[in-house]
């Protein structure tokens, strides 16, 4: 792999490694795909809106029998801002949030994975690691990460 390769990583892989005890196979998985993407020099992002979504995800009751404490989730959202490259999510994003949402028909809460695929074409990363591929499949500006 080339060392300018750029793959941004999406909310769920960051919660399922993350968590030990959510579900072991994804937990190991996203471990080791993380290593051998830093180990291979690979430039990874996240951006500010993912470090909300796994806020969000690791800290709720309702989706987790053993949610993080505030201070827990806090700790690995700095382990992250250092490990990974964060891009703002701003303004400059809309031009191609518009043009996104109007192609593929996003509507509802489809707009969360409209902003991240926007948030990478602004900053020229075109490949995603994620586990909900059904999200970004018909995307055809983006890749997805092949495991």
């Amino acid at each position: 792999m080339a060392h300018d390769y750029k793959i941004f990583i999406d909310t769920n892989v960051l919660v399922y490694a993350s968590l030990i005890d959510f579900e072991v196979a994804k937990n190991i998985e996203a471990i080791n795909t993380l290593t051998r993407l830093k180990n291979q020099k690979t430039e990874l992002f996240i951006s500010t809106q993912i470090l909300r979504e796994f806020y969000a995800v690791v800290t709720n009751k309702k989706y987790l029998k053993k949610p993080l404490t505030p201070k827990q989730a806090n700790e690995q959202i700095h382990f992250f801002i250092n490990t990974f490259n964060v891009l703002p999510v701003k303004e400059n994003i809309f031009a191609y949030l518009a043009e996104i949402t109007e192609k593929y028909n996003i509507t509802g809460q489809q707009i969360h994975d409209a902003t991240i695929v926007a948030t990478m074409l602004v900053n020229n990363v075109y490949t995603i690691y994620t586990f909900n591929i059904k999200d970004f499949k018909h995307i055809k500006e983006i890749k997805l990460l092949k495991l």
